[in-house]
């Protein structure tokens, strides 16, 4: 065990990913020393709290030519725990993968999956998966294009 994701990352790369589940307001530490070290990352949504921060680690995962993939936790969902009884009964026997896909455009993350604005003010533009910023204060938009 190590006492803190300084001492771990320092310890060199134990594998091949890094998930970061830390809080909100501490994803993009961890997420930068995890890239330094040669990790691929999940990093749990929100990426970060503001658009700075967001390109920092995309700014870093380009430098050290690694992926950052930023997902939903969906672990509270009343969905998910059933779906988790069902598996630990044995009903469906060795389930070996399970994958979700949420087939659904940019504006449907922005507003259905944000948790409300954060002290920081941000409108939430960093929380979706599909954009990095759409921030409504007038920072640069730059989600894919269509």
């Amino acid at each position: 065990m190590y006492p803190g994701w300084d001492e771990l990352f320092a310890a060199g790369k134990l594998a091949d990913y890094a998930i970061i589940t830390t809080g909100d307001t501490h994803h993009v530490e961890p997420a930068l020393l995890a890239l330094a070290a040669g990790y691929h990352v999940l990093l749990e949504k929100p990426m970060a709290l503001d658009e700075a921060d967001c390109m920092r680690i995309v700014d870093a995962a380009e430098a050290a030519d690694r992926t950052v993939a930023v997902c939903h936790v969906f672990r509270h969902s009343h969905v998910f725990a059933a779906l988790g009884e069902i598996v630990a009964s044995g009903e469906l026997e060795d389930v070996t993968s399970i994958q979700l896909s949420e087939n659904v455009a940019f504006w449907h993350y922005a507003h259905s999956y944000v948790r409300g604005t954060p002290a920081s003010g941000c409108p939430g533009c960093c929380r979706s998966p599909a954009t990095t910023s759409t921030c409504s204060s007038g920072s640069q938009d730059r989600r894919p294009p269509r």
